[in-house]
């Protein structure tokens, strides 16, 4: 069983990576539960290791970086939300 800090460092390293996911994906890849996950993830978000926001739904976690890029084309390109 993995401990919390090796479960943080492939958190951080995850979300590095893809930016924006499923929770469930990630709890499944890290065989562990998705509430735990969540938790994790909301600890490290307020311990200022994690910057990002949980979707409305709780189900998908995106950074404030891919979430600002996402933003920038929308206002750089509003047409993009008429798809």
């Amino acid at each position: 069983m993995p401990t919390e800090t090796n479960l943080r460092a492939a958190i951080k390293n995850f979300t590095g990576e893809a930016e924006r996911f499923k929770i469930e994906d990630l709890a499944r890849l890290l065989n562990q539960p998705v509430k735990q996950i969540q938790k994790l993830m909301r600890d490290m978000i307020e311990a200022g290791e994690l910057k990002g926001y949980f979707t409305t739904n709780n189900e998908e976690f995106v950074t404030s970086d891919r979430l600002k890029n996402e933003v920038m084309r929308v206002l750089k390109n509003p047409q993009v939300l008429d798809k």
